[in-house]
Parts: structure tokens; C-alpha cells; sequence
């Protein structure tokens, strides 16, 4: 596990617009929205250790949790 002394805000940055881009980032348009989906997350992730009571541990499990529910989303055909 690393530190989070060790681990950059911007090697932080970095992996989250990674997470948010699909293929390759075609122009700066992809950029940006790679970037804003990336600040939405950021802004969940502070608002959940801000905001919600709750040990460390129940709050991954919650993540965790959110993050099984995300693949039965499905857009209307």
C-alpha cells in the first residue's frame, strides 16, 4: 500500500481522467469531458468522507457496493 505522502495529486489526476476516457482522447472536447467526469467523482469521493457518518471500512463497502449497482444501469432501446 503506498503512502499518500508517496502518491501525487497529480498521478491522481491523472488515473481519474484515464478512468473517464474510452479508446483514445480525440481532441480537446473528449479532454474536457474526461476532466469533468473526473471532477464529478472527485466531488462524490470528498462528499462521502465529508458529509456521511461512517467508519473507513463501511464507507468501501459502500463504493463497493455502488460500484455493482453501476452496471445494471441500461438506456431505453
Amino acid at each position: 500500500m503506498k503512502k499518500i505522502s508517496e502518491y501525487s495529486d497529480r498521478a491522481g489526476a491523472l488515473f481519474l481522467i484515464e478512468q473517464h476516457t474510452i479508446g483514445n482522447l480525440r481532441d480537446e472536447a473528449d479532454l474536457n469531458n474526461a476532466k469533468h467526469h473526473a471532477q464529478q467523482t472527485v466531488n462524490f469521493i470528498e462528499d462521502l468522507l465529508l458529509n456521511i457518518d461512517g467508519t473507513i471500512e463501511e464507507k468501501i463497502e459502500f463504493i463497493s457496493k455502488i460500484k455493482e449497482e453501476i452496471p445494471k444501469f441500461y438506456g431505453r432501446t
